[in-house]
């Protein structure tokens, strides 16, 4: 049976429906015959939002209630909680407002006097789209704050990308692009496998990066440092909107914008940004930079910015010697640090350490294959995506030791990925200037 749940959530996150459907259907009728009544409730509820989501609504929504009045009859508080709110998910989805807000209110009773944590943030958001669908945008981002503040405190992703999203979409709608992208860009990193799916997957199409998956190492060492503060960015955003600042949302620039240069002369690139200039040896890594520096807001696929045909057939290993040896820099600098922490009796700081070395190693399990050689990647795109990350991370790291401030804005500014980008969140008028173009970009 569980099996089954997660060859259908793999298929659900494969976008085929049809498959995920019919895998969790299989599972219901596995726990059913096992006398595992609660999870064979949980799969048919699985199965139902997912055939809702297409062209069997109507049969979705008449079945839910009755898998919730059985769950109720059973005792089974939290499978009577989780069908009544993927009936409400179903209603809020396709703006049947007036149902939802009853479907709604239900699950809300029901839930009352136990912990079920994920029926609360789910019914938050939930009551945040309704809110945004009766009341308009800007009246409902109070509503919105709320339930991006219950993901983040039960530590839920997943939730927190679905809360998101699905805020960015009604933003979009409204108009507010903004808004949209400002909450877009709060969307944690990674990849949020979810039976449920996106409330309003049409308004955000084509605005989502493609392959969030991504590399660990891309994850975590690029765009998690910004992931906070995006956050923290997308929340003001919603308090700005809710008060009715409208002159904030979209303030005049007063004056030019500000302006950076990136030249390259030999082997050497010079930047100067806020008043401050630095130099640095060459780094592959700068030439991305530059190319995405060049085309601001404009996305550049991996394989441009890796040379196009020459990622083709074995690119080689992962890791180049120059990563390997930051890598087993910061590894002896971790250990160092966990035996001064712990001989200093200061478990917090010995913690700390210990959690970023236990991520490293898993970063490095990824690079590396059977007896410490270096694993080499798969499919062209792969090879590309990869090579691209390390290369875009060792030049962030070495800007913000040369120019610290200029280092935090790329951190926040630069995506990697399939599609790679430079999206500042006011524009900073580049000079870039390169002796060579390897990119096919000019500048």
């Amino acid at each position: 049976m569980i099996a089954l749940r997660a060859l259908a959530v793999a298929a659900r996150q494969r976008r085929d429906d049809a498959r995920a459907a019919e895998l969790f259907r299989q599972g219901a009728g596995v726990a059913a015959a096992a006398g595992l009544a609660p999870f064979a409730r949980e799969l048919v509820v699985c199965a139902a939002v997912i055939e809702g989501s297409g062209e069997r609504l109507e049969a979705a929504l008449a079945e839910l209630p009755t898998v919730a009045d059985d769950a109720a009859r059973a005792g089974d508080r939290i499978g009577h909680v989780w069908a009544l709110v993927a009936r409400a998910h179903l209603l809020v989805r396709t703006a049947r407002c007036a149902e939802a807000r009853r479907a709604l209110e239900a699950a809300q009773r029901a839930r009352e006097g136990f912990a079920y944590p994920y029926g609360a943030m789910v019914t938050a958001r939930l009551h945040a789209a309704l809110e945004a669908l009766e009341r308009g945008f800007p009246a409902s981002c109070d509503a919105w704050r709320a339930a991006i503040d219950a993901a983040v405190g039960a530590g839920e992703l997943a939730e927190l990308a679905l809360t998101l999203r699905a805020a960015a979409a009604l933003a979009r709608r409204a108009g507010d692009a903004v808004s949209a992208d400002a909450l877009l860009a709060a969307v944690p990193p990674g990849l949020h496998a979810s039976v449920n799916g996106d409330l309003f997957d049409d308004d955000l199409a084509g605005d989502l990066f493609d392959d969030l998956a991504g590399d660990l190492f891309d994850d975590l060492a690029v765009e998690t440092r910004g992931g906070n503060a995006a956050l923290r960015r997308a929340r003001a955003r919603l308090a700005e909107v809710a008060a009715g600042n409208r002159a904030a949302a979209a303030p005049a620039r007063i004056g030019p914008a500000p302006r950076g240069q990136l030249l390259r002369g030999g082997d050497f690139w010079t930047v100067r940004f806020a008043g401050r200039e630095a130099q640095l040896p060459h780094l592959k890594g700068l030439e991305d930079l530059a190319a995405l520096l060049a085309c601001p807001r404009e996305e550049v696929h991996c394989l441009e910015l890796a040379g196009g045909s020459r990622v083709e057939g074995d690119s080689g290993p992962l890791l180049d010697a120059r990563a390997r040896s930051d890598y087993k820099e910061r590894v002896r600098e971790l250990q160092a640090e966990i035996d001064e922490a712990r001989a200093a009796n200061d478990p917090g700081r010995a913690e700390r350490a210990e959690s970023e070395l236990d991520t490293l190693v898993q970063q490095l399990s990824e690079a590396f294959g059977l007896g410490g050689r270096a694993r080499r990647p798969g499919s062209a795109a792969e090879r590309a995506r990869s090579a691209v990350a390390w290369r875009i991370r060792a030049a962030l790291k070495r800007l913000g030791t040369a120019h610290p401030e200029l280092g935090r804005h790329l951190e926040n500014a630069v995506r990697t990925g399939t599609w790679c980008s430079y999206r500042p969140e006011a524009d900073v008028a580049w000079d870039v200037r390169r002796s060579a173009t390897p990119h096919g970009r000019s500048s």
